[in-house]
């Protein structure tokens, strides 16, 4: 192949897709609290390693999962803090929790999937932590459980939307609401059936959030929404609900940045 290849593009700006635009995810958290660190990769595929990394440290590993792992690889600051989600892995999910955050955990985290067949896939996202990070907070008065309320997600509008999930971590099946073409409804968590709908069916202009029906005080929780869209990849929003006689209030923790490439 000497002298017979050569990039099509030798700025390699061409061939970029999303118009030549990123979505950096942005996630907030506080000191002390759990978070979750998404990343999703093509579920047809077996995953032969996954590393989480944050560059800027030495080791630069977070958390390490392939058959030869060695634990001296990880990073002290990360020891028995980073888990996975999902230990199975199932559906591609293959996000971390951290737990007991610090100021320290700041920074730029990247998820490096090699998969066979699929090759190699990378995500990144930044962590922000510190103490009364702003946050935008939506206050829904409720009179007494039994009510309707909104959990709000807004994706793009100028993508399509492949799938959108809500989940609620604590629970299994964490599934409150999926909408995808091979939607299974045995997925959806029990106390969830014919309660939760999409606001608007037709999703329109990004629109993902969704009714709840009769809520009780069960449904206090951790809330995630989860889009995958094309072109634009992963986007994926935090809330958590709470439910008492005197209100419920609204807290999210996630954001996004839209940044050049």
């Amino acid at each position: 192949f000497k002298e017979r290849v050569e990039l099509k593009d030798s700025q390699m700006k061409s061939d970029v897709t999303f118009n030549d635009t990123c979505y950096m995810m942005i996630i907030t958290a506080e000191p002390g609290d759990t978070v979750t660190l998404p990343c999703q990769v093509p579920r047809s595929s077996e995953i032969l390693i996954l590393q989480w990394t944050r560059p800027d440290l030495h080791p630069e590993y977070v958390f390490v999962h392939h058959l030869w792992s060695d634990p001296d690889t990880q990073h002290p600051s990360f020891k028995e803090r980073v888990e996975l989600k999902d230990s199975q892995m199932k559906d591609g999910d293959v996000s971390v929790t951290l737990k007991d955050v610090t100021l320290n955990d700041t920074g730029t985290y990247e998820c490096r999937v090699i998969q066979t067949p699929g090759g190699i896939w990378m995500s990144t996202l930044h962590l922000n932590t510190g103490s009364g990070l702003s946050s935008d907070h939506v206050k829904v008065s409720l009179t007494e459980p039994g009510d309707t309320v909104t959990l709000p997600c807004q994706a793009p509008r100028s993508s399509e939307i492949l799938i959108l999930q809500w989940t609620r971590p604590d629970l299994h099946p964490e599934y409150v609401f999926v909408h995808h073409l091979w939607s299974d409804p045995d997925t959806q968590h029990p106390s969830f059936k014919e309660r939760v709908e999409l606001k608007d069916s037709q999703m329109k202009d990004g629109d993902v959030s969704v009714t709840l029906k009769d809520v009780t005080l069960n449904d206090t929780g951790t809330y995630e929404c989860r889009v995958i869209q094309t072109p634009g990849g992963i986007w994926m929003s935090t809330l958590h609900l709470n439910v008492a006689e005197a209100g419920e209030f609204l807290s999210r923790h996630i954001t996004f940045v839209h940044v050049a490439c």
